[in-house]
């Protein structure tokens, strides 16, 4: 057994990675729930931990020219992140797998 799997073929080091990046993005959600009402940007760092999606939303909120309300846009921000989540793990897995070989 390596240092980068266990037993049942995860990898432990994307799941640390992983782990790390969905507490950042819970964090960048609190920050945004607690200061919504005080600032305009306060949805920034929930921007940054959710790129490109949070682009790709900015982009097709202003096509449709909607301002939704902060936590409509933080849910699908969130949908974002979780999606980049499973990128981020499945590119470490598949690194950490070669790298065992």
């Amino acid at each position: 057994m390596t240092l980068l799997t266990t037993k049942n073929k995860k990898s432990t080091a994307a799941v640390l990675i992983t782990g790390i990046y969905l507490l950042a993005l819970a964090i960048a959600f609190i920050i945004m729930l607690i200061t919504a009402k005080g600032t305009a940007m306060s949805g920034i760092f929930l921007i940054m931990v959710t790129a490109p999606w949070s682009l790709l939303l900015i982009w097709l909120l202003n096509l449709i020219q909607v301002s939704p309300a902060p936590l409509i846009s933080g849910l699908f921000l969130l949908i974002g992140g979780a999606a980049n989540g499973y990128i981020l793990y499945k590119l470490i897995s598949m690194a950490a797998h070669r790298f065992n070989k």
